[in-house]
């Protein structure tokens, strides 16, 4: 088990270490380092990398829940996780990651805009706040801040939302389907939104979704974590720490005082950050059932026997599950104007592409690799995006931190090019101000 007291030792001298070559070089602009160029800087941990990479990366970043060891990847892609019985396989954050997402808002409330491109996912609750006519407290708690000209006079008495759990944009434009149905008309939309933050791990996206915040704010990072007393745990599993800041769904619910009727269908215990339900003390009424597909689509029983916008009191009703989404989509639409007599609004975003690429590195191989350059079992677990590591096997085996990251930076790829751009300890990101 992981404690802070043993671990603070060997915080603050890879604090130390981190940031005095950064610092040193600033103050006294050796060999340019106070230009703005990146050469001077590329020795130094994550400083490497560009910018907006690092960007991303630090909005996904947590510390204490975190991984202790980050990479990024290169040319190669880097898959997913060891732990938890990951079906999907996120990337890891790369140079060649693609964070495009589609966006759309349609409905009752909804004005039909453009919406900007690079517009965040942490801007869908704030949006939708300011559509259904809801003044979230604490608002200097998140990053999201919701998209102008997309709110209209009308308030829904029920929104719905229809998350694709590894969709991208990218998947759409190699599909060459549409989407959405020509019928539709006017929506506000966009298929360039971003996720805000890396690695792809659906968890982070969905719970991003669901606060407005980005996984440095919610502190939930990926479906793997770190617990408050150091075990590696499922997010959102029993024995998870809660997310940092509440839901749309946990304001929603507080200020209606439990009458607005909230459920979700989802794809994996991990996705329930899209709705929240543990920030508020006391109990919490959602529905939340397992997203299934019948002979004549999604099963959307628990939305319509719920009794979901059917008085005054908006409602909340999000749907997250995997593959072909296109008719799920016609689907929930038509089901939410039927039971609203047109009084919804639906949004429809992805979590990122995590459609597999050539020369990717899978997370397995990635955990013997590390283990057998170090000749040791320390790695506890792999996340999308970096690695956990077993303090006690390291004390007893006598493996440092430093070592696990060389072993990552000699990882090869099937064409012998390194597989990481870039290997960080996961304090680097928290001195990225020195780059």
């Amino acid at each position: 088990m992981v404690t802070l007291d043993r671990r603070l030792p060997a915080l603050l001298a890879a604090t130390a270490i981190l940031a005095l070559p950064a610092v040193a070089l600033r103050i006294a602009c050796v060999g340019g380092a106070c230009d703005e160029g990146t050469a001077a800087r590329a020795d130094v941990p994550f400083c490497s990398l560009p910018t907006a990479l690092r960007r991303e990366i630090a909005a996904g970043y947590r510390e204490g829940r975190s991984p202790e060891v980050l990479a990024a990847s290169g040319a190669a892609t880097v898959a997913a996780a060891t732990a938890f019985g990951d079906r999907l396989q996120p990337p890891w954050p790369g140079l060649e990651v693609d964070t495009r997402v589609p966006l759309y808002f349609k409905g009752a409330g909804v004005a039909p805009v453009r919406i900007p491109p690079g517009t965040t996912l942490d801007a869908v609750a704030p949006t939708l706040s300011e559509i259904i006519g809801l003044e979230r407290p604490h608002p200097e708690v998140r990053s999201g801040q919701a998209i102008e000209g997309v709110a209209s006079e009308a308030e829904p008495r029920l929104v719905v939302i229809l998350v694709a759990t590894g969709l991208g944009s990218s998947d759409l434009e190699e599909s060459g389907t549409p989407l959405v149905p020509e019928e539709w008309g006017a929506v506000a939309r966009t298929t360039d939104a971003r996720t805000g933050s890396q690695p792809l791990d659906p968890a982070a996206v969905l719970t991003t979704i669901g606060t407005g915040g980005l996984p440095r704010q919610h502190g939930i990072t990926g479906r793997m974590i770190r617990a408050d007393e150091g075990r590696l745990v499922q997010a959102w599993g029993e024995a998870a720490p809660v997310s940092v800041i509440a839901t749309l769904a946990d304001d929603l619910d507080e200020a209606t005082d439990q009458q607005a009727l909230i459920g979700a269908a989802l794809s994996h215990p991990s996705d329930r950050g899209v709705i929240g339900g543990n920030w508020y003390v006391g109990g919490d009424r959602d529905d939340i059932t397992k997203t299934s597909r019948t002979a004549r689509g999604l099963d959307l029983s628990p939305l319509v026997e719920g009794g979901y916008g059917r008085d005054a009191v908006t409602d909340l009703f999000v749907v997250v599950l995997e593959g072909d989404v296109a008719r799920a989509l016609r689907q929930l639409d038509a089901t939410a104007a039927r039971i609203t007599n047109g009084s919804y609004t639906l949004v429809f975003t992805g979590t990122g592409s995590s459609e597999p690429k050539p020369n990717t590195i899978r997370a397995p191989r990635l955990e013997a690799a590390i283990e057998s350059a170090v000749g040791a079992d320390v790695v506890e677990g792999v996340a999308a995006g970096g690695v956990f590591l077993d303090v006690e096997a390291q004390t007893e085996e006598k493996v440092s931190e430093d070592r696990v990251i060389e072993a990552m930076r000699k990882v090869r790829a099937a064409d012998g090019t390194p597989v990481f751009a870039d290997v960080f300890p996961s304090l680097a990101v928290s001195f990225a101000r020195y780059c």
